[in-house]
């Protein structure tokens, strides 16, 4: 319980990635699918064939739910920091996850509309 409250910079975050997802209608959905591609989206049609009322929701959805994944590398970060980890090991671990996270968002999206 104590990580949790630990985590507080990874909560704002969090909160910060839910609203920009929100506000952006889906641009950061768009920018996390681009910068997974080459996991998430090589196998499927490209992005400018993509049409029908699906799209919007997964752009905006996608992003929506990647914003937990904050909360995610922000606790293994603190159990890294607990083990005394380098800063830039957990640095590079938290970016990981979240890169991670958007291309399994993704992958499953994807797969789930032309799998």
């Amino acid at each position: 319980m104590q990580r949790i409250f630990a985590m507080r910079k990874s909560w704002l975050a969090c909160v910060v990635a839910f609203v920009l997802a929100l506000v952006t209608l889906g641009a950061t959905g768009v920018a996390l699918y681009f910068l997974t591609w080459p996991v998430a989206g090589a196998w499927y049609p490209a992005f400018a064939t993509w049409s029908g009322d699906w799209v919007w929701g997964a752009l905006a959805g996608t992003a929506i739910v990647w914003s937990v994944f904050f909360l995610v590398a922000g606790y293994v970060n603190q159990v890294l920091l607990e083990r005394s980890q380098p800063l830039g090991q957990r640095r590079a671990v938290y970016v990981l996850i979240l890169w991670a996270g958007a291309a399994l968002l993704w992958w499953a999206t994807l797969q789930g509309q032309f799998g």
